[in-house]
């Protein structure tokens, strides 16, 4: 089934409207909606992030949403790791979370789908994870070539990635790039890049 797109009113995006666009952003499969509902927060669209500085990296027991974390009315990151029983796909409306900072999605066995372009459109954005997720397909998007932020990719152990590498170098701060075990893979390492970020650098 394809994925309706979005669109993307950045122009009017205000605090308040996140819960929505995560519901909308994370397309949950049937089959693991009771996972879903029993994650704080999940289960609805109300606001994450009427609690400030609220999530992953400052918990409180009274925090709004499960992996979300917030500031200033906005959520900045998102990180689902070592979660088999959540099933879901991202659709491009991700894309709409514009104050988005790390997005981890690690070791999630049912996780399906692509990798959304439409995050190449999310300048906030600093660090991006998918490892261990053996079931996404599709190719880098070319788009993540916008993200001038970007200082950590991590595409490592997705088999079913493939297309070219050459999306993830020119980015200026980039420090960490891992795309190890992804035998789909291919391309050239420019010798600058190579120099620069050897310890950081992981292909094979």
């Amino acid at each position: 089934t394809k994925l309706r797109l979005a669109s993307m009113a950045l122009a009017n995006e205000k605090p308040g409207d996140d819960g929505s666009v995560l519901i909308g952003a994370f397309n949950r499969t049937l089959t693991t909606l009771a996972a879903w509902d029993a994650l704080k927060g999940w289960s609805n669209a109300s606001e994450p992030c009427s609690i400030p500085d609220c999530g992953v990296t400052i918990q409180r027991p009274d925090c709004a949403w499960e992996a979300v974390s917030c500031a200033q009315g906005l959520v900045t990151e998102v990180q689902f790791r070592d979660k088999p029983e959540l099933g879901f796909s991202l659709t491009a409306r991700v894309g709409e979370l514009i104050s988005l900072e790390t997005l981890r999605l690690d070791n999630l066995p049912l996780l399906v789908g692509w990798i959304p372009p439409e995050l190449g459109g999310i300048s906030s954005l600093q660090n991006i994870f998918f490892s261990g997720n053996h079931h996404i397909s599709g190719t880098i998007p070319p788009q993540l070539n916008k993200l001038d932020r970007l200082s950590e990719l991590l595409i490592n152990d997705c088999p079913r990635i493939s297309g070219t590498i050459d999306p993830v170098f020119g980015l200026p701060d980039m420090e960490r790039l891992t795309l190890e075990s992804n035998p789909q893979l291919s391309g050239t390492i420019p010798d600058q890049f190579a120099s620069r970020f050897y310890e950081k650098l992981h292909l094979i």
